[in-house]
């Protein structure tokens, strides 16, 4: 009997030939009756769709499977751990009109199928789903709108259908990003500030991490869950990635803060093993051992 298995990538692509892309490390492994797939996802920011690629093992190579209808300004996206569902953060062209879709994933075919859409407020940024596959995160936040100043949280249902359960409110920051350490524990908003919350205590305030300078655009736990890292976009020259140590009551410690000689640093990835960072420049890209 065979496995299939499906491994994503979520990548952003806008206006102008200016790219967000959310880049995971892909293990190349198979072994025995085990075989992998691979599709590729991609945010069509200009034209509100989303194009959907499998890609060919051996090569790399992409090819087209189909493209799909989405909310105004699809920004980011995510799945969820069994990677059956794909949920998309559509910023929106106008006031309050930002939007979560929610497509089923079809693992043989990588396919997508609209299951909802959900209406999230205003410039809804990005989305993170937890470890446990529980909740949905939303991010809204972009330009100072009153209605831009909380993270709504989202039960995920069998099905990969949301249903509302709480906003989280982040008091005049703009949060525009957020992550959940691995165990579950404590989730991490990115604004202006680094916001720490107890999800086992109803999501009370842990504190607020060093304020962070330029424009906040990323931030990541490690899978080890004992390292935070941000980054920023940021002219040359400046500050741009921080690093945090978590501590055992999901608190932050800084380890460290990193000028970048690249402008526009706008997305991280820490690889799987912990070993390696990956930033995202827009006219470059860094890694870090």
């Amino acid at each position: 009997m065979k496995i299939r298995r499906i491994l994503i990538y979520c990548l952003a692509a806008f206006l102008l030939s200016s790219c967000e892309s959310g880049f995971d490390d892909i293990l190349k492994d198979i072994k025995g009756s085990k075989t992998y797939k691979y599709y590729a996802y991609v945010s069509n920011s200009g034209a509100d769709t989303i194009s959907a690629y499998s890609i060919d093992y051996s090569t790399g190579a992409l090819t087209s499977i189909g493209s799909y209808a989405t909310g105004d300004y699809p920004v980011q996206m995510t799945t969820d751990p069994s990677n059956k569902y794909l949920y998309v953060a559509c910023a929106g062209s106008g006031s309050l009109d930002g939007s979560v879709y929610v497509y089923s994933m079809d693992q043989s075919t990588g396919a997508l199928t609209l299951i909802a859409n959900y209406s999230t407020g205003v410039d809804s940024m990005a989305v993170t789903v937890d470890p446990d596959g529980t909740y949905l995160y939303v991010a809204n936040g972009q330009y100072g709108l009153a209605a831009d100043l909380y993270v709504f949280v989202y039960t995920i249902k069998s099905d990969g259908s949301l249903t509302y359960n709480r906003s989280i409110s982040t008091g005049s920051g703009n949060p525009v990003f957020t992550a959940v350490d691995p165990g579950n524990n404590f989730l991490y908003i990115l604004e202006d500030n680094i916001l720490a919350f107890d999800i086992s205590d109803g999501y009370s305030s842990i504190g607020t991490a060093v304020s962070l300078s330029g424009n906040p655009k990323k931030t990541v736990v490690d899978s080890s869950g004992k390292y935070l890292y941000s980054v920023t976009e940021a002219s040359a020259g400046s500050i741009a990635i921080y690093a945090h140590s978590i501590n055992t009551d999901g608190s932050l410690s800084v380890i460290n803060s990193y000028t970048s000689a690249y402008t526009s640093l706008n997305d991280i990835a820490i690889h799987p093993g912990g070993k390696f960072a990956y930033f995202a420049a827009g006219n470059g890209s860094l890694g870090y051992d």
